[in-house]
């Protein structure tokens, strides 16, 4: 899983928002009773790093749009030299 620093283009965009989209960003699919669709899709967790990159950033477009109204714009990453990866996420409000 990686950790996420999002970033907003649009002031409409409230901090339980952007709460729920880091929420939403970390909780494995299937783990929400009721809701057992809700979530990322973490099998990209064994592939390998850019294959595991280009299917979280689809999957976080994906559920953004679905779940919380919000627009992707652009995601990087960032890797540190312990193995661990940050993805900077931007976001806006969905048409």
């Amino acid at each position: 899983m990686y950790d996420i620093d999002i970033q907003t283009t649009d002031d409409s965009i409230t901090e339980e928002e952007v709460e729920n989209l880091i929420n939403l960003s970390q909780t494995p699919v299937g783990t929400i009773p009721m809701e057992r669709e809700k979530g990322i899709d973490m099998s990209f967790l064994s592939m390998p790093r850019e294959s595991a990159k280009s299917l979280y950033s689809v999957e976080l477009i994906k559920k953004a749009r679905l779940y919380l109204d919000l627009e992707v714009q652009d995601i990087s990453f960032e890797e540190y030299e312990d193995g661990k990866i940050k993805a900077k996420v931007v976001v806006s409000r969905g048409e």
